[in-house]
């Protein structure tokens, strides 16, 4: 796609710096694209604050979703070419730096750069954050609804609930949805087992897979996109591999100001469970560098 540039008049200017001190400096005689292509995951930018920028600096914003990592790095391979902006985790970005996919930054024309814990930045996977800005951050675990007759009596503090079929017999009936994501199924497996999360042995993945696929028939579905909303929140299901804000999304949806309670809850399993940081990152490709970059400091 062609960056088409929307030149910003005097007046305009001048508005903007009324915005406030951070846009007025982050947009202040700076010709900014008329669209931007976004491409993130699923509900993890508030439609408001989208509708703010593009009434705000005029530039409509294209909004893509995908499902996983894997998602996302294929599109890019294929040769999409039309994203600038896109999401991915902490691994993936590196993967992403050696196949040259995206764009160098100076975090130094960020003027929102110091509002960034400092916990997040200069990650081993973007060293100095030459790539990326740190965007939210999480952990993988398993939802479960608390209002179930099995898991009023039991707690899924282990990814045997996930795995081990003498536990499955018992709630499976109910629905049981799993990531469609490879890299945190086989990493919830590996943990299972007492591996590393981030084995590349092959004995242990092969042992990983043989656990998954003795596990798979007791579960119901494989969805990573929407199943916050479309299947705990439905309650078409009894139990989920699920990224920690879906399982607080589905318990916010679900409170009840009468019981104070919402039915679902979230549980760490002991083995331990997958800690991520997702990112803002530019494309390599992108013709709207710096609309992007001006993007990325606005959020």
């Amino acid at each position: 796609n062609t960056a088409v540039e929307n030149e910003n008049t005097a007046e305009e200017e001048e508005h903007e710096h009324a915005e406030g001190e951070e846009h007025a400096e982050e947009g202040e005689e700076m010709a900014l694209a008329s669209e931007l292509s976004v491409y993130n995951w699923a509900d993890y930018i508030d439609e408001q604050i989208l509708a703010d920028y593009e009434e705000e600096f005029g530039v409509t914003i294209i909004y893509d979703t995908y499902a996983s990592n894997e998602d996302l790095l294929a599109k890019l391979q294929a040769g999409a070419t039309g994203y600038d902006v896109i999401f991915p985790s902490d691994y993936m970005v590196s993967q992403m730096i050696e196949l040259d996919l995206l764009h160098e930054i100076d975090t130094g024309e960020l003027s929102n750069w110091g509002n960034i814990n400092p916990n997040f930045a200069d990650a081993p996977f973007d060293p100095g954050n030459q790539h990326c800005v740190p965007y939210q951050w999480g952990t993988t675990g398993i939802a479960y609804r608390a209002g179930h007759e099995f898991f009023e009596e039991n707690t899924p503090d282990s990814w045997g609930y996930l795995f081990d079929p003498e536990l499955l017999e018992q709630y499976s009936d109910g629905g049981i949805n799993v990531l469609n994501d490879q890299r945190e199924l086989m990493a919830a497996a590996l943990a299972y087992l007492g591996h590393d999360m981030n084995s590349t042995d092959r004995t242990e993945l092969e042992e990983a897979r043989d656990l998954i696929l003795e596990a798979k028939p007791y579960w119901k579905t494989f969805n990573s996109e929407d199943y916050d909303n479309s299947l705990l929140v439905a309650d078409e299901v009894v139990m989920s591999h699920a990224w920690s804000g879906d399982a607080a999304f589905a318990y916010w949806e679900t409170y009840d100001d009468e019981t104070e309670d919402g039915n679902w809850y979230y549980a760490i399993p002991q083995e331990g469970a997958v800690k991520w940081l997702d990112n803002i990152c530019i494309t390599a490709s992108t013709e709207r560098f710096e609309t992007a970059l001006h993007f990325m400091n606005y959020l």
